[in-house]
């Protein structure tokens, strides 16, 4: 029985990791709707940045067996902000 509560840890840390690229993305999220991220990105780099928060919240998504929709888009009953 021990491959199978590990299993289970290792499914919980995939799930915490998950919740906090979810909780980055939302922070970019709101970032790019306050307009701030002019202040602290170029278009190039806060697009690079905000792809990649996407990818890992899909990865973690993937890794942690959630259903992870095409739309990565976050809703705001689900997240709250990262910092």
């Amino acid at each position: 029985m021990p491959a199978v509560q590990g299993a289970n840890r290792l499914n919980e840390i995939a799930l915490q990791w998950h919740d906090l690229a979810s909780r980055r993305l939302a922070y970019f999220i709101a970032l790019y709707d306050s307009g701030r991220w002019k202040r602290y990105y170029t278009q190039e780099s806060f697009t690079l940045r905000i792809s990649d928060a996407i990818k890992a919240k899909k990865i973690w998504g993937e890794l942690a067996g959630c259903a992870v929709a095409e739309d990565t888009a976050p809703r705001d009953d689900q997240l709250r902000p990262a910092a």
